[in-house]
């Protein structure tokens, strides 16, 4: 266990020399003095049994060598920063296939990573920006994605998106019944509304459908404001018997 213990800190410590001027350099012809040296004599099975000595074997004769220059090891930063790049892409889209179904029961910390919700949405899982975390459901990119694609999903965005006239135009246009949940003031706003209108015609008829269960008359006068517009704007014959 002591020894297991020992190669593994010894591998942490070689990784970390080789971004460090000079004790790079001579750890890694440390490295190639064992590999080429040492370790051929000490037979196959010691070898392949050491964590560190697997490790010495397996290393890039590339990336020693690099590790003898400063430039070389600004390289070695950069492809390593590639590499976990790459590793962190496939790592969210294995995630994201693992999740393309439901995020019921993920984590926290699955339900707050921005790429993995938006990769859900792509797959044709909606629904993940319901579950989504408070902050991703504020973020207007991720937004806009899941409302080009289910406009309804507005109904759970965070109060920001819901008052963005850019987020309301993109739910509006997938679904004109999206219009019940952008914010009241965007409602008000006569101009807007009939914005709205022309970007999806059904929106005069979801309007008429949010009157029926409106106690307040609030989607009633916003009907009549729309009706008015389209009526002198458009040049269209008076609906307001439609009302």
């Amino acid at each position: 266990m002591q020894n297991c213990s020992l190669s593994r800190s010894l591998v942490k410590v070689d990784n970390c020399s080789d971004y460090i001027p000079v004790v790079g350099a001579v750890a890694n012809l440390f490295n190639l003095f064992l590999r080429g040296a040492v370790m051929p004599f000490m037979g196959k099975e010691i070898v392949s049994s050491n964590y560190y000595f697997n490790h010495i074997e397996d290393k890039s004769l590339l990336r020693m060598a690099l590790s003898i220059s400063v430039v070389g090891i600004l390289a070695i930063f950069y492809l390593d920063f590639q590499k976990n790049k790459a590793t962190q892409k496939e790592e969210i889209e294995l995630t994201v296939s693992k999740y393309s179904g439901r995020l019921d029961g993920a984590s926290p910390a699955t339900l707050d990573n921005k790429e993995l919700i938006a990769g859900a949405i792509q797959y044709g899982n909606s629904d993940a920006f319901r579950q989504a975390s408070e902050r991703v459901r504020g973020l207007e990119d991720v937004a806009n994605m899941v409302l080009s694609k289910d406009g309804l999903q507005l109904e759970h965005a965070s109060d920001d998106i819901k008052d963005s006239k850019d987020s309301a135009q993109i739910a509006v246009s997938q679904n004109a019944a999206a219009f019940q949940f952008i914010s009241k003031r965007l409602q008000e706003d006569e101009n807007f509304v009939f914005e709205l209108y022309q970007l999806n015609r059904d929106l005069r008829s979801a309007i008429q459908e949010l009157t029926k269960s409106d106690t307040t008359g609030h989607f009633s006068q916003v009907l009549a404001s729309l009706a008015q517009n389209i009526h002198e704007k458009l040049d269209c014959p008076d609906f307001s018997t439609y009302i």
